[in-house]
Formats: structure tokens, sequence, C-alpha cells
């Protein structure tokens, strides 16, 4: 077998890269990690060595944050969103979200929702109650879009 010496020099380092990324995201405690080691490419068979890219989350996300998804149905509970985005599905729900928000989600039917700290909410299910009672960083985009849904500040604005 004839290989080339830059093939297999990229490969190996590519695999090392790999290997190395792997790692880094995971935690001490044996949990899942954030993610914060960069994202590897391996070389081409030209030889070109691995590139390496910063990590892809996004800004308002911690790395490694998975999105809080609530899909039951007649629940009353809180949660905290931990700076994860939320994204409620289910129906007939009265809930609190409490901690940081940064985009709260709603296209289930007839919930009735308290965030205590928001940044997006966007509602496209219908006869949603949406209360916010403060806003990250002062300011808080809403979009409703649902039939007879509603989004109002604790405040009354």
């Amino acid at each position: 077998m004839n290989l080339r010496p830059s093939l297999v020099t990229a490969s190996v380092a590519g695999a090392l890269a790999f290997l190395g990324a792997c790692s880094a995201g995971a935690a001490k405690d044996g949990q899942p990690g954030q993610d914060a080691s960069p994202r590897v490419s391996a070389g081409t068979q030209s030889g070109r060595q691995p590139t390496l890219s910063p990590s892809s989350a996004p800004p308002n996300r911690p790395a490694g944050a998975e999105p809080l998804v609530i899909p039951g149905a007649s629940d009353n509970r809180t949660y905290n969103c931990e700076g994860r985005p939320v994204t409620v599905t289910g129906a007939s729900n009265t809930l609190l979200l409490s901690g940081t928000c940064p985009s709260v989600t709603v296209s289930g039917g007839s919930n009735r929702i308290t965030v205590e700290l928001a940044g997006k909410i966007a509602v496209t299910g219908a006869d949603n109650q949406i209360v916010w009672k403060n806003a990250i960083n002062g300011r808080s985009t809403v979009e409703v879009s649902g039939n007879a849904a509603s989004v109002s500040r604790a405040d009354g604005t």
C-alpha cells in the first residue's frame, strides 16, 4: 500500500483534533457539559490540514443549552428557563416560567403563561394569554398572530 505522508498526517491530525473536541465537551461529573470546543472539519486528500472554527451556538443561548419544550395538557407548573429558549406546544396549561427566558414561543392553545424575565415572545396558537414581568436588557419583542391571543406586561402595559 502506497500512502502519501501528507494524507496520513492530515488524517491523524483530524482524528486527534476530533477526539480532543469530544473530550472537551464532557463535564467532570459525567453529565454532558457545555460544548465550548471548536468544530473540526477534516482535511482533504490534497493534504490540507484540518481547520478549526468557533462553536456555532446562538449568541443568546449558552453553548449546549437545549431548548425547553412543554408539550403537556392541563398542567399547572413552574419551569425554570435557565437561559434556554422555551416552546409551549401543549394546551390548557397554567405555567410560570421563572428565570431568564431569551425566547418564548407558544403554538399550543388556551394556555395561561406568566414569564418572569423575557426576551422575545411569539404567539401563534389560539386563545393564549401571556403576561411578562420584566424584559431582558429592558427590551422585549412581542409577536402575536394567534386568534384571541394576548400578550401584556404585568404592570398593564
